[in-house]
């Protein structure tokens, strides 16, 4: 097939796919950048059955894309997709040594999460808006304990439902700035280490870790319209 004929071809397809297409105005695409706090209730059976609530805070970075379905002058849902890194690490330390002359630590990162939300929307006027948001998530963790509670390295993959609200304006033209407030509960996860042995060391038994993870995320997000 010549190159003219496939150009052709393209094109007619295209246009014929037209009615189906997204309307560019109700497209938008955005990014954000604010500060959250991690919250890691962790357990271990060993040394002693206790709870630990462990907690950081930290920034976090990153886009938005979505589309928004048009109610009525005053009502809107907007449905995203988003991405963002994180720079946040909750730790517990012993204050003293073990046997090895080393003060073991135990620390929690989040790394990134991801996914999705709907975003209700009333007009206030012209210009600002107010929203609630409803979605789910997921993030990526890291555990690592080098004798605080026991030995483990690993990485898990939670997910969990996220809400909140804020609220958005126009600044100028097809940008509008936006206060996001939002809580997300992720899924419990477990995790098998080793204990600790009476000289500091990994032990023979096995040791289950289980941490239930949340963020409360506090940001102001940048939102370009597209237009025709």
């Amino acid at each position: 097939m010549k190159l003219r004929q496939l150009l052709y071809y393209v094109t007619s397809l295209m246009m014929s796919a037209g009615a189906f297409s997204i309307n560019l105005p109700h497209l938008y695409i955005g990014g954000n950048i604010g500060a959250a706090n991690l919250s890691d209730k962790e357990s271990t059976p060993q040394p002693s059955a206790a709870l630990h609530h462990l907690g950081a805070n930290g920034l976090f970075g990153g886009g938005l894309i979505g589309y928004d379905f048009i109610l009525n002058k005053s009502i809107k849902i907007g449905m995203e997709g988003f991405m963002n890194a994180r720079a946040l690490n909750s730790s517990s330390n012993q204050y003293y040594p073990n046997p090895n002359g080393i003060s073991p630590t135990y620390n929690a990162r989040m790394k990134y999460d991801l996914g999705f939300r709907a975003l209700p929307t009333y007009a206030l006027n012209s210009k600002n808006s107010l929203f609630v948001a409803l979605g789910y998530a997921s993030g990526k963790f890291n555990i690592k304990d080098n004798g605080n509670y026991g030995f483990i390295s690993s990485n898990t993959y939670k997910s969990g439902f996220q809400y909140g609200g804020g609220i958005q304006t126009n600044v100028w033209q097809q940008i509008d700035l936006r206060i996001n407030l939002l809580y997300t509960f992720y899924s419990s996860s477990n995790l098998t280490g080793l204990t600790v042995n009476n000289v500091g060391n990994p032990g023979t038994s096995s040791l289950i870790y289980t941490n239930q993870f949340s963020t409360l995320d506090a940001s102001l997000a940048i939102v370009y319209q597209f237009q025709e």
